[in-house]
Formats: C-alpha cells, structure tokens, sequence
C-alpha cells in the first residue's frame, strides 16, 4: 500500500493459465453510465496500464457499449467519464422544443406517440468522442469487443463483434451504427436503421451482458468455461421497482407510469448477474453500488441534474474504497492480469 493506505496494484505479478482468458462486462443504464466510468477509471489509475492491457475481451450494452468501445480503442477511462458528463445534458435534454427554443417544461405526453429523445445529440456526442473511429468498422476493430442489440424487423437478438474476436466473422456494421443500435431503448431513442435491419437497444435482451460475452469468448477464442474470468460493472441502478399500486395497469399505464423499459432492463440485468455468479463461482466479480431509496428515485436512466451527478460520484466513491478494502484480493488478481490476445487466430 502507499502512505494513504491505498492497495497499489500495478507492478503486482500474476502468472495464468495459457488458456486462460479474462472478460470485463459492462452493463446499460443510460446516464448512470457516469458511475460505471467513475470504477473505470479507478482500476485503470490502480493497473497503471490501459484497461485493454488487463481484459482479452471487452464487453458492453447501450451506455455500456460505447464505454467498451472506447475502451478497445484505447481511450483513458478518464477521458470516457468526462465526456459522459459533458455530452450527458444534451443526450437527455427533457426540455420542450418549440422551434429553435428549449423551455424547461417537460412534456409527459411525448412518449405516447414519438420517442422521448432525439438521436441527433447521441450521434453527435459519439462523432465528438470518436473522431475519425466513429466511421471505422466493426470489422476493421482489433480488440475484442462485444456489444449485444436486437433486430426490430426480425425479432432476433444480435450479437455485434468485432474482428479482433470473431476474425472473418465480425460484424459488418460501422462503429457509429453498432453504437446507436445497442443504444435505441424503446420509448427512449427511435430504433437506429443500419445495413442489415433496424435496431434497438441490446438491454432487452442482456442488459448485464455476461452470459453473451461468456458464450462468445468460449465459442470465438476456443477456450473452457473454467478458464473464463468475468469482472462486471453495474450502474447504481438496480433493482428498478415500481412505487406505484397493484392492479390491473393498462398499456400506458405500464409504458408510462411503471417504466416497463426501465423494469425489463433491471429484472434483465437481475437474472444475468445471478446467473453468471453461479457459473463462475470465484471467477465472477461484480462491481455495483445498490443506492439509498431516496436517490433511486431521482436515478432513472435519463436523468441528468446535479443531483443524480452527485449521487453518482457518492456511490462510485463507496465502490472503490472497496477495491483496497473487502475486494482487495480480487481485485489484484484482476488488475495483475496481462491480456494474451487471441491463443489462436478467431474462429470466423
């Protein structure tokens, strides 16, 4: 430890297992991202080395994934949490237009007949933060990057990877398409129509997206479930439940005033976490701060304020005092970790 006390972690050694292969696991959660980037860029200052040089495989849902996707570009975890909060209040702007005017009313309404968000302030915000990469393709991507969505046309889940995991077989989509559509949560974004169909957002089907990036990993880079390490990061947000009262809620009622897409993405979320956990035993941590009732009421995926930025950094802080405290060993064993890179060439 340093004079304050705080676990050093950089220069720690940790031999592996040729095979084995370590994943980082980002789960959606719109603005609540922010916290998410907050662990990051924690353990990224504690391994001293970029987070692409401690995880072989990168995985994330909606605000997940363009973090992983940053991530595999080799962008600081310092750099990502900056541009989450400057780009966040425009992202969720819940101002009234009225033209060219912004009124600080909101209109409730909005999400019967049209999404609540305008994609242009994302799309901007994404070719801000990307530069040059947001026209790249998936297939031109080397690291190992994960990012789940859901084909509205066919129903079908997707799975978008990138050609330093799947080789030949890696998505076809570019950067910036492969970010709107695991980002279009209904009701919140309009789905994103790209080559090959029109997409929502890959929280409806693995919010926490271990499982898929468990699977994938074995299946892409041809190693064993025992060989398999999951480290994943929630967003302060779950569980979502409903204060409203029992009964027989009708479709607005549950579009609108239960948050059904908020419910499906937390109770998603929920079954993953448990699951992985059980899959992995030991080799399975995660990172995720449960807040007080009192901010999880302010904390819905789109809010924005002061308040929530607050309450983010609060829960951030509490998590990673524990990355010297009670998770100090796990930790370490993660951080000391090198990624090997593919054991072999990706199986298209």
């Amino acid at each position: 430890m340093n004079g304050d006390g705080e676990l050093e972690l950089g220069s720690a050694q940790h031999q592996v297992p040729s095979d084995q292969r370590q994943i980082l696991c980002l789960s959606g959660g719109g603005y609540r991202g922010l916290y998410t980037a907050l662990v990051l860029e924690a353990l990224e200052e504690r391994a001293k080395r970029p987070l692409t040089e401690v995880f072989d495989v990168i995985a994330g849902t909606s605000i997940g994934g363009l973090i992983a996707a940053a991530l595999a570009l080799n962008m600081p975890a310092a750099s990502i949490r900056a541009a989450i909060e400057t780009h966040g209040p425009a992202i969720f702007d819940q101002r009234t237009g009225w033209g060219q005017l912004r009124l600080s009313v909101r209109n409730p309404i909005r999400a019967l007949y049209r999404a609540r968000y305008s994609q242009r302030p994302l799309r901007h915000a994404i070719d801000v933060i990307f530069g040059a990469d947001a026209n790249i393709l998936l297939s031109s991507v080397p690291a190992p990057l994960i990012m789940p969505a859901v084909n509205l046309r066919t129903g079908a889940p997707i799975v978008l990877l990138s050609a330093g995991l799947a080789g030949k077989g890696a998505s076809d989509l570019g950067l910036r398409d492969a970010l709107l559509a695991t980002s279009a949560a209904p009701a919140f974004f309009p789905p994103h129509r790209a080559a090959g169909g029109t997409f929502v957002d890959g929280g409806l089907v693995a919010n926490a997206p271990e499982l898929v990036a468990v699977t994938e990993t074995i299946r892409k880079l041809g190693c064993q479930l025992d060989d398999v390490r999951v480290l994943s990061v929630g967003t302060a947000g779950s569980p979502h439940a409903t204060r409203r009262p029992d009964g027989a809620p009708g479709v607005i009622a549950w579009l609108v005033a239960r948050g059904l897409v908020q419910l499906t993405l937390s109770a998603q979320e929920q079954l993953a976490v448990d699951q992985c956990g059980v899959l992995l035993r030991e080799r399975y941590l995660r990172l995720d701060y449960l807040l007080a009732p009192a901010d999880r009421a302010r904390l819905g995926l789109d809010e924005v304020t002061k308040a929530s930025t607050e309450a983010l950094h609060r829960a951030a802080e509490i998590t990673i005092n524990a990355l010297s405290g009670s998770n100090r060993s796990a930790i370490r064993r993660f951080l000391s970790h090198r990624s090997q890179g593919p054991r072999r060439p990706p199986i298209g």
